[in-house]
């Protein structure tokens, strides 16, 4: 009867840890997606500003001839 109810205790601090672990690791998973979309925007952002550059310099160089 003992054994039963250590290895029912047991079973209750496994489920417990195993729900923390996935807690843990869910958190992370959130974190790195946000820091993989940030790293996108901001790829993005600096992408449209190298072809306003660009255009800009290209109308410069057209308005000259």
């Amino acid at each position: 009867m003992e054994l039963a109810r250590a290895f029912l205790k047991l079973g209750e601090v496994y489920v417990r840890i195993e729900g923390a672990m996935m807690n843990k690791l869910e958190k992370q998973r959130m974190e790195a997606a946000k820091k993989l979309e940030l790293q996108r925007m901001n790829m993005l952002m600096d992408m449209q500003m190298e072809l306003k550059r660009s255009k800009l310099g290209k109308r410069r160089v057209a308005a000259s001839d």
